[in-house]
């Protein structure tokens, strides 16, 4: 699939910001890699990265995101186990958010 949208895992591991993707749930860039390996092991077929702000990699040395979108096949029963998982990750977050349309699933927190 053509998308602007890097590549979640590769971002994160390229990415010199200790704290590069939703701070205020991941702490550090590792548990991000690790959330995004989670959704891989459940069937994504590609979890990309979005809302990336550059102006953080002059003082945090990489950029900042906090928003991803998740594909996977229209036929894999995977979809509502990617969905339980996004909605899981948000449970208790007030600037946490999961939606759902066309073939993807978005999850971001502010």
């Amino acid at each position: 699939m053509l998308s602007d949208n890097p590549e979640a895992r590769h971002w994160l591991l390229n990415n010199r910001n200790a704290s590069a993707f939703a701070t205020n749930k991941f702490q550090g860039t590792a548990n991000a890699i690790a959330f995004v390996d989670r959704l891989y092991a459940a069937g994504a077929t590609e979890v990309l990265i979005d809302n990336i702000l550059d102006d953080h990699a002059a003082r945090e040395g990489g950029a900042y995101a906090d928003t991803l979108i998740i594909h996977f096949a229209a036929d894999f029963p995977s979809h509502e186990t990617l969905l339980t998982i996004c909605e899981h990750a948000i449970e208790g977050e007030a600037d946490g958010r999961v939606d759902e349309a066309a073939g993807e699933i978005r999850i971001w927190w502010d």
